[in-house]
């Protein structure tokens, strides 16, 4: 892009985390105003061999003359390719106590919504039934450490009655909640969620009892996993020792 200048301006590409170089002409918005020694070619929907972002188009610079372009050029180079190595979790999740707390905070605020990611462990499960409409339903219980010992309900909601999480063991496994509806229901934590695709809520149940890193049963067959996923895993085995009353 290149903002309103009296001249030539700045030269941002989005690709290098908006990484301002400086222009061909001196200009009062310029990192260095009397640098007229780097020339900078901006390039879209053009395929490039050029720096980190080659193949995909981006931002090709010659720089020569004066040794300050060159260090300034290759220090924004070297701050971009660090940000985009950065790894970070990509979802954050929540405890069910936080959940609670969360849900609590929002009573009597008359159409409020939240939506959280929660990690939890599966204490009991239903079997699916229709509602009066079209849909069915089923309803888990689950767990954590921050849970007393009346449990958490879920309540799922789906057309399709082969869709819904479908725990191996009778009490144990994990459950990984994308999205779901965090609700106030008579004081208590009450989590919602509706399978459709038209819908943002997505589960993933692990084996509870394995050292197993990938989901046994998904609601979508492009789920993500990252390291932050596999610490809860571990965490939340640990804890399952404790709710189960296991050694």
């Amino acid at each position: 892009r290149r903002p309103a200048c009296g001249r030539a301006g700045w030269l941002t590409c989005a690709l290098v985390a908006r990484a301002p170089v400086p222009c061909v002409r001196g200009c009062p918005r310029c990192l260095l105003p009397s640098c007229a020694t780097a020339r900078v070619r901006f390039f879209r929907g053009i395929s490039l061999s050029v720096g980190p972002h080659s193949g995909s188009g981006g931002v090709a610079s010659e720089v020569w003359g004066r040794p300050e372009c060159a260090r300034l050029h290759a220090r924004h180079s070297t701050a971009a390719m660090a940000s985009t190595s950065r790894s970070e979790p990509k979802y954050k999740y929540i405890s069910l106590g936080e959940a609670s707390e969360r849900a609590l905070a929002r009573e009597g605020t008359a159409g409020a919504k939240s939506r959280a990611n929660i990690y939890a462990v599966v204490m009991e499960s239903s079997n699916v039934r229709q509602t009066r409409g079209t849909d069915f339903i089923c309803n888990l219980r689950l767990a954590d450490s921050t849970t007393d010992a009346e449990r958490t309900e879920l309540l799922c909601f789906c057309a399709d009655k082969n869709a819904f999480p479908a725990p191996r063991a009778a009490a144990g496994d994990i459950i990984r909640l994308h999205r779901v509806r965090v609700n106030n229901w008579n004081g208590k934590l009450q989590l919602v969620g509706a399978l459709s695709q038209t819908k943002p809520f997505q589960f993933a149940l692990f084996d509870g009892s394995r050292a197993e890193k990938e989901p046994y049963q998904t609601s979508s067959e492009n789920y993500y996993m990252d390291a932050g996923d596999l610490d809860q895993l571990s965490a939340l085995r640990a804890v399952r020792a404790q709710l189960l009353g296991l050694p």
